[in-house]
């Protein structure tokens, strides 16, 4: 009796392994099946992927970006520094908040990047934005101080380095949406943003913004 029911049990055991060993085998053959697909596919992958990147560019209702004609290799932000008011920060990368209004950076000592937008140094209007501080100060305190003709460097993961200059100052309502801060299709532009002002109690911040608008030095 025990004999027979430890030959059941061997014989479940190999039932159980051989279908262990087909569904390995299974596996093995839909992988060779899918790698060979993705071989003999691999020029119509790479002959469509910049008209793909343009279509998801436009589905934010941005203009599709183009590389400027400097050809730079464009990559992801990494860090920021504008020497005449001592500002060296990282930079994040920001989206939208639920009200449609750009994402802060949650340090006050942190840059964003609206990742929705453009690669500074390329064509377009990049945006980094940062805060002012009120009890502390903000990595861009001291933004209202820039000049026309400052320089700006920005770097990117890879280290390479692009220098824009001050073009000019503007500041702005909180409730403006103005369209060359974001959407300037028309040469190669970062635009820096700050709180501008003094607190509101009512408002739970302050009122306005101040836009640096500058461009790349080709």
């Amino acid at each position: 009796m025990s004999f027979r029911l430890a030959h059941k049990e061997f014989l479940g055991l190999v039932i159980q392994v051989k279908g262990i060993l087909l569904a390995i085998l299974l596996v093995l053959i839909l992988i060779l099946l899918e790698f060979n697909l993705i071989k003999s596919n691999v020029s119509y992958v790479l002959k469509f992927t910049n008209e793909i990147t343009n279509k998801i560019a436009t589905i934010r209702n941005f203009s599709v970006i183009q590389p400027s004609k400097s050809h730079l290799d464009y990559r992801l932000p990494a860090r920021l520094k504008i020497p005449t008011i001592n500002v060296d920060a990282p930079i994040k990368h920001m989206g939208l908040t639920k009200a449609g209004n750009m994402e802060a950076p949650k340090s006050i000592y942190d840059l964003g990047w609206y990742s929705y937008g453009p690669f500074p140094g390329m064509e377009g209007s990049a945006v980094i934005a940062g805060h002012l501080g009120v009890e502390t100060r903000g990595v861009f305190a001291d933004l209202k101080m820039l000049k026309i003709g400052d320089e700006i460097f920005y770097t990117d993961i890879s280290g390479q380095v692009i220098t824009f200059v001050v073009r000019g100052l503007q500041e702005y309502s909180r409730e403006d949406r103005p369209p060359e801060v974001f959407s300037s299709s028309k040469g190669v532009h970062l635009n820096l943003i700050t709180c501008i002002g003094e607190w509101d109690n009512s408002l739970g911040g302050i009122a306005n913004r101040l836009v640096v608008f500058t461009d790349m030095v080709e």
